[in-house]
């Protein structure tokens, strides 16, 4: 992985459901977990999870067009809907983010972070929501993190 300012930035030959599958609760770990696209869908809110999610999960919110799932309830979504099949984006926070993520910088394939520009528009709202983690997947694993904990822990579980 590489760092740009102050972010680690890397690419693996894996996805958001080899990660979910490897450790069930990692995102259990982070207190929300906003899903921004789901199957190259970036209107996750107005998707049958997020009609079926926002009627049963108290918690569950629409951010955007995202929805916003406390870490807690998102392993039982994934489950439940068989989420994350290629193609999805999630982002993880510890406390619920009020700023909406850009459409300026999708994480979902075709890009490729490991070796391209990063986008100022991710950095600046990386910064500004205190995200934790950005996951997109498709033809491989974008991520994006600022901690070094979770970069490791993600190398460790996804190899490379």
């Amino acid at each position: 992985m590489r760092v740009v300012d102050g972010l680690l930035i890397g690419w693996f030959d894996s996805s958001i459901r080899t990660l979910h599958e490897a450790e069930p609760m990692f995102f259990a770990g982070f207190g929300f977990v906003l899903v921004s696209t789901l199957d190259s869908t970036a209107a996750v809110v107005q998707s049958r999870l997020g009609r079926e999610a926002t009627r049963r999960c108290p918690g569950v919110a629409a951010l955007g067009k995202g929805l916003l799932v406390p870490g807690a309830d998102i392993a039982n979504l994934v489950d439940e809907f068989d989420l994350f099949q290629g193609f999805d984006e999630v982002w993880c926070f510890e406390d619920r983010p009020t700023v909406v993520r850009p459409d300026t910088f999708p994480l979902v394939s075709p890009t490729r972070l490991a070796g391209g520009d990063v986008p100022p528009a991710l950095v600046d709202w990386m910064k500004a929501t205190q995200c934790k983690l950005g996951l997109g997947d498709g033809g491989g694993l974008n991520v994006v993190t600022p901690s070094e904990d979770i970069a490791l822990m993600l190398t460790a579980n996804l190899g490379h």
